[in-house]
C-alpha cells in the first residue's frame, strides 16, 4: 500500500493543494453570496470582486509558500495561509465598500476567515500526515567543517528533523577513506560549512558517482556563478558569467516606484507616525528621531532616520549592536521595534534618493570597514542602493550571522529583477508579525 502511495505522491499532494485553494475560495464565495451580495451591484461587479479576490489570494498564498507541505513546518504553513486569507479579505472588503459607497459589516467576513483557517488546519494535518507517511525523514551523514560553527549549523539542521535524521557524522579533516566510507552508509550527505576545496570536490564527486543526495552550504564564489549561462566556443564548453547590473531602464522604473510608494506610504501612515512620535517624546522628553550615518551605493554616506527606540546617548561608548533583552531599549522602543514602526522615517530617505524600498540594509561606515576586513566580499553589497527591506531581512533575522546575511544580499544582487523586488515586498508583510525576525544578537 505504501509503495503504491509513493508512486502517486505528487498527484495526491497536488490534490491536497487544490483542495486548500478551492476550500478557501468556496468559503469566501458562500459568505459573500449570503451576506454581501446586494441588488445595487450589477452582475459584472460581483464578478469583478470575485476576480480580484482570486488574484490576490492566489498571489499571496503562493508568495508566502502556503503550499510547501512537507517542507515547511505545520505552524508556518498555517500562519502563511491564514495571513493570505486575512489580507485577501481586507482587499475584498475595501473593494466592496468603495463600490457600495458605505462601510459594510465585518462580522461575516471575520467568521469567514476563521472558517477558512480551521478548514485549512484540518487539510494541512491530513496532507502533512500523508507526506510523512510516504516520505519519512532521510537518514543523513553530517560532514562538519568548522569547529567554531558546527554547533550552530547542527542546531539549524536538527530543526528540520521531519526532513532529515542525522544518524552519523564525521569531520572534514578525517582521512578520505573514512569520509568515503561514512558517505557510503547513508542515502543523504549534509556538507556543513565550506571546508577546503579538496573536501568539497571529494564530496561532490563521490555523491555524483554513487547517486546520493547532497545538501551543501554554498560559498560566495558559488553564489556568483550559480546563474552562469552555458555556451560553447567552437568545441569547448564554457560558462558565461555576466556581471549583473541594473539597466538604465530598470534603474528609472525602480526609482519611480520608490518615489510613488514612499510618498503614498508617508501620507497613509502619517497618523501612526504622529502618535508614535508623541509616545516617544512623552516617555523621556528626548528627541523623537534618531539620526545615524550609514553607507549606501558606491560607499556614499548619508544620514539614516529612525524613530528613537533606545535611551538617549545609548552609544556613548561607541557603536554597539542591539542584544537580546537590551537594557538600552525603552518600553516604547520595544513595542515599535517589534512592530517595525521604528523603520518608518526611512521612507523620507527613500523619497530623497538615499535608499530604495528593496535592497541590502545600510550599515554604519565603521561596521562596513570592519566586516570588509573579515569578509572582503562584504563591499559587494555596495553595488546597489541600500533598502528598507531586502532578501536578507525577509529570509534572515536580525541576529543572522553577517556571513549568511552577505550571501543572501549577494543572491538578491545576482538575481535582481523588478518582479523579484515585488516578491520581496509582499514577503515583508509576512515577517512583520514574526517575533523571531527581530531578535537581538
Amino acid at each position: 500500500m505504501k509503495d503504491f502511495a509513493k508512486k502517486f505522491k505528487k498527484t495526491v499532494m497536488l490534490l491536497f493543494k487544490l483542495l486548500l485553494f478551492l476550500t478557501a475560495v468556496g468559503i469566501y464565495a458562500g459568505t459573500y453570496k449570503y451576506f454581501y451580495e446586494v441588488p445595487q451591484l450589477m452582475f459584472k461587479d460581483n464578478y469583478a470582486i470575485a476576480g480580484v479576490y482570486l488574484l490576490v489570494f492566489a498571489l499571496l498564498s503562493i508568495s508566502y509558500h502556503s503550499y510547501r507541505i512537507g517542507i515547511l513546518r505545520l505552524r508556518e504553513l498555517l500562519y502563511s495561509f491564514s495571513l493570505a486569507v486575512v489580507l485577501s479579505a481586507i482587499v475584498g472588503y475595501c473593494q466592496l465598500s468603495l463600490m457600495l459607497h458605505r462601510f459594510v459589516s465585518v462580522l461575516p467576513l471575520a467568521f469567514c476567515v476563521l472558517c477558512q483557517a480551521a478548514a485549512a488546519a484540518l487539510i494541512y494535518m491530513a496532507a502533512n500526515w500523508f507526506y510523512l507517511w510516504v516520505s519519512p525523514p532521510r537518514s543523513a551523514l553530517a560532514i562538519l567543517c568548522d569547529p567554531q560553527d558546527d554547533r550552530r549549523m547542527l542546531r539549524k539542521f536538527l530543526k528540520e528533523s521531519k526532513r532529515y535524521h542525522i544518524v552519523a557524522s564525521c569531520h572534514g579533516t578525517d582521512p578520505q577513506e573514512t569520509i568515503i566510507r561514512a558517505m557510503d552508509q547513508q542515502p543523504l550527505v549534509l556538507l556543513m560549512g565550506h571546508g577546503t576545496p579538496e573536501l568539497r570536490s571529494l564530496v561532490i564527486r563521490h555523491c555524483y558517482e554513487t547517486n546520493k543526495r547532497l545538501l551543501m552550504v554554498p560559498n560566495v564564489d558559488e553564489i556568483f556563478i550559480h546563474q552562469a549561462s552555458l555556451c560553447q566556443i567552437d568545441d569547448i564548453p564554457a560558462f558565461l558569467f555576466r556581471n549583473r547590473q541594473m539597466t538604465s531602464e530598470q534603474q528609472l522604473i525602480k526609482r519611480c516606484f520608490d518615489i510613488v510608494i514612499s510618498a503614498a506610504a508617508l501620507i497613509i501612515l502619517s497618523p501612526l507616525m504622529a502618535v508614535t512620535a508623541l509616545f516617544i517624546h512623552f516617555y523621556d522628553g528626548g528627541p523623537v528621531l534618531f539620526r545615524q550615518t550609514r553607507v549606501t551605493k558606491d560607499g556614499r554616506e548619508f544620514l539614516l532616520l529612525k524613530f528613537r527606540s533606545m535611551v538617549m546617548n545609548a552609544e556613548k561608548h561607541g557603536a554597539e549592536l542591539a542584544s537580546q533583552n537590551d537594557s538600552r531599549i525603552t518600553p516604547v522602543g520595544r513595542w515599535i521595534r517589534m512592530l517595525r514602526i521604528d523603520e518608518l522615517p526611512q521612507l523620507i530617505n527613500i523619497l530623497k534618493g538615499d535608499m530604495s524600498i528593496v535592497g541590502p540594509r545600510p550599515e554604519r561606515p565603521e561596521l562596513t570597514e570592519q566586516y570588509s576586513r573579515i569578509y572582503p566580499e562584504f563591499r559587494y553589497r555596495l553595488k546597489v542602493k541600500a533598502g528598507l527591506t531586502g532578501y536578507a531581512q525577509v529570509f534572515g533575522r536580525y541576529n543572522t550571522l553577517f556571513e549568511d546575511k552577505l550571501k543572501l544580499d549577494l543572491l538578491y544582487i545576482q538575481n535582481f529583477s523588478l518582479t523579484f523586488d515585488f516578491y520581496i515586498m509582499i514577503s515583508t508583510i509576512k515577517v512583520l508579525f514574526m517575533p523571531s525576525s527581530s531578535e537581538g544578537v
